[in-house]
């Protein structure tokens, strides 16, 4: 997974921290056990 993180001010730029980079991506994603079921039941499906 790719992305950008926007921060709409050099203040909150500055401040953010890698924890809350990974926190983030944490929120938004899927772990890769459930993307194993996803793509087993989409294939099952077609």
């Amino acid at each position: 997974m790719g992305g950008l993180i926007i921060c709409p001010d050099e203040e909150d730029f500055n401040k953010i921290t890698k924890e809350n980079v990974a926190d983030i991506y944490k929120q938004v994603s899927v772990t890769k056990e459930y993307a194993e079921y996803f793509k087993k039941k989409l294939l099952e499906a077609y």
